[in-house]
């Protein structure tokens, strides 16, 4: 069940968020989907990874869930030590 969660986590929700971008959804190696359709497409994916992370929680053994809301832990600290230090708000 860490598979579901860490593609949800990891790949379809990133994904789901680049459709709200200008830049959009990557379809091929030259196109990609904007606009509309990206939002609507980001918003599917985010849904859709929300349930892989709910699912690989929920199914997961005591001790792999702890590991998994670790994991969730340390993934935020880093993203937010991330914005902050390409903002110049940290060291």
């Amino acid at each position: 069940m860490a598979t579901l969660f860490v593609f949800g986590f990891f790949v379809v929700i990133p994904m789901g968020i680049a459709g709200f971008t200008k830049r959009g959804l990557p379809f091929t190696a030259k196109r990609r989907i904007t606009g509309r359709m990206g939002k609507i497409i980001g918003a599917v994916l985010i849904a859709f990874g929300i349930v892989m992370i709910v699912a690989g929680v929920s199914f997961a053994t005591p001790t792999e869930r702890e590991r998994l809301i670790w994991l969730s832990v340390g993934a935020a600290i880093g993203a937010g030590a991330t914005w902050l230090a390409m903002h110049r708000l940290w060291p």
